[in-house]
């Protein structure tokens, strides 16, 4: 008997779990294509357009009300996740530290030439967007972070831009 009773009471715990996720949360979960884009600023050389990332992005949920886990999968090889809180009308993401690659042009004017070279900085991402009534996801990124071979080149952004295409279910 008393076997049976903690059986049905977690039972009922994981029900009560699921319906405790909102309309919002499960509007949201599926998977996407991405892409972001944006300027960021590099202190050494000012503003630089990021190449744009592409990939596929799942949303899921998590054991919390409100939460979902964005799963990014870079088609450069990169993957990643991103936590978020979901209201009525926004997804709210939890600050997050990445590494990104940015390609820094720079213009040596004493020969006359500009020169390419990749740099890898630590950024923390954070930022804010929401459903579209399309189902797909647009969000507003901010970055903010500096390189990782050199700590006083600073990388800053506020406008870079995330938006998710809803894949066919």
């Amino acid at each position: 008997m008393k076997k049976t009773y903690v059986i049905l009471s977690c039972v009922l715990a994981l029900a009560l779990t699921a319906c405790t996720q909102n309309e919002e949360v499960y509007s949201l979960v599926g998977n996407y294509t991405y892409k972001v884009s944006g300027v960021v600023t590099v202190d050494a050389v000012g503003d630089t357009h990021l190449t744009p990332e592409t990939g596929t992005m799942s949303i899921t949920t998590t054991d919390k009300d409100h939460e979902v886990i964005m799963s990014f999968n870079h088609n450069g090889g990169d993957a990643y996740d991103i936590r978020a809180n979901v209201t009525k009308d926004s997804i709210y993401i939890h600050p997050t530290h990445r590494y990104i690659e940015v390609e820094v042009a720079q213009d040596t004017l004493a020969f006359g030439t500009i020169t390419h070279r990749n740099e890898t900085y630590d950024v923390q991402v954070s930022g804010s967007g929401h459903m579209l009534s399309n189902g797909n996801v647009s969000f507003n990124l901010t970055y903010a972070g500096k390189a990782l071979n050199d700590p006083n080149d600073k990388i800053n952004g506020m406008n870079i831009f995330l938006h998710g295409t809803r894949n066919a279910k």
